[in-house]
């Protein structure tokens, strides 16, 4: 059994849990990005769906299949499967289906800090040498 539990039912599941880490802009273009982690079963029910779009010469909502070319709502994931490795989805969504899809990655999410602020790049990392430098080695 794991330590980490499922997202959507609070239970541990008896294998790893799939990592999901989605993103979005709103209208207004604020970042909000989430990781999820959920038990193998509702992945399935919930993401696996979603993973197998692939983009034609016209892009087709993933979730309905309406033809969305000239108006979607972007919404990426990154989704890694224990065993699996790492997979990349980008999801041009209609607008219905990216609220559903929207408010199932939050639940039972943790909220991301916003990247596109520079808060951890903004500082430099210090070199080698002036770290152990302040610990006095050096």
């Amino acid at each position: 059994m794991q330590l980490i539990k499922c997202a959507i039912d609070g239970v541990r599941p008896q294998e790893k849990p799939v990592t999901i880490f989605w993103a979005w802009r709103d209208q207004e273009g604020t970042r909000h990005a989430y990781r999820q982690r959920l038990c193998i079963e509702h992945y399935t029910t919930n993401v696996l769906a979603l993973e197998a779009y692939h983009p034609a010469e016209r892009l087709t909502c993933p979730a309905c299949g309406i033809d969305v070319e000239d108006s979607y709502i972007p919404i990426y994931a990154t989704v890694y499967m224990p065993g699996a490795g790492r997979i990349n989805l980008e999801l041009p969504l209609c607008d219905p289906c990216s609220v559903r899809v929207r408010v199932n990655a939050e639940v039972g999410s943790e909220s991301l800090p916003d990247r596109s602020l520079g808060v951890s790049d903004a500082t430099p990392k210090p070199t080698a040498w002036e770290t152990l430098r302040a610990l006095g080695r050096a």
